[in-house]
């Protein structure tokens, strides 16, 4: 290839705006400050959101997991 000249398209990752920090507000506490075992059921939930790229635009995937079943109780879909 590169005695042809030739060279491959590389993708960049796809990172999306969706807010804007404001600076003067502190973040969060950290409740969980990385220990994610639970001792009990419904003790520890943790988020999160994934963007889904659609012909339509992006789609907006949030799910919220029980740590100590490690199963889905609830989850939502937006445009």
């Amino acid at each position: 290839m590169r005695e042809l000249g030739v060279k491959s398209r590389v993708a960049r990752r796809f990172t999306p705006t969706t807010t804007q920090a404001d600076p003067t507000k502190s973040p969060a506490p950290n409740a969980l400050d990385r220990d994610f075992a639970a001792e009990q059921l419904n003790r520890k939930w943790v988020a999160d959101i994934t963007y889904l790229p659609t012909h339509a635009g992006l789609a907006y995937l949030a799910v919220v997991v029980d740590l100590f079943s490690r199963k889905v109780v609830g989850w939502a879909l937006s445009d």
